[in-house]
């Protein structure tokens, strides 16, 4: 009924001023189709609403986990910075600990592996790091052997590209240098 009368209103004030609820004819067929909107509604909303909601909550779910695995998948891609290049038979894998070099201490480990993949364990490792457009400013570190890799700290002085020369010698052998380019932030 209150459906009614708010479109009796809204009504009077469309036609002029005139009173709508003198009709007969009119108030019965706003009644009953104000009824009528109200079942339609209700019934339509129940029906729904009880499936929505379940529908609802399986895309949360299935959102929610979708999400956690990308949030995942990148934890897990953001683990460490790492890049690879050959120096004749020799391939040298330069990693950092944080997913980009920055301003400051940064923990990095040198892997040497032969051409067989098989670690290089006998070599004496140094590195050498400078800023391309101050060369001048040249830093250099021993590495120590851990394992199966040579780790070093690097202090890089500002943001910038970073040249980092790895400079190794395994027994009865010549120096190889090979140079990694790296961008701290």
């Amino acid at each position: 009924m209150e459906i009614a009368s708010t479109c009796c209103r809204s009504l009077q004030l469309f036609r002029g001023g005139r009173d709508f609820y003198e009709d007969t004819d009119s108030v019965r067929f706003l009644n009953f189709f104000s009824h009528f909107l109200h079942t339609v509604f209700t019934i339509f909303m129940f029906n729904t609403t009880r499936k929505n909601i379940d529908e609802e909550l399986k895309m949360k779910k299935i959102f929610f986990v979708l999400l956690g695995l990308f949030f995942l998948s990148g934890v897990v891609y953001a683990t460490g910075f790492d890049m690879v290049k050959k120096a004749g038979d020799v391939t040298v894998k330069l990693s950092i600990e944080k997913a980009a070099p920055v301003v400051g201490k940064n923990n990095i480990s040198v892997e040497l592996f032969n051409a067989r993949k098989g670690s290089i364990t006998d070599a004496e490792v140094e590195l050498a790091y400078f800023m391309p457009a101050m060369p001048a400013m040249k830093y250099e570190t021993g590495a120590i052997q851990k394992g199966s890799a040579y780790t070093a700290v690097l202090g890089l002085a500002m943001a910038g590209q970073w040249n980092v020369d790895v400079i190794f010698r395994r027994p009865a052998r010549k120096f190889k240098k090979i140079t990694f380019s790296i961008n701290a932030k």
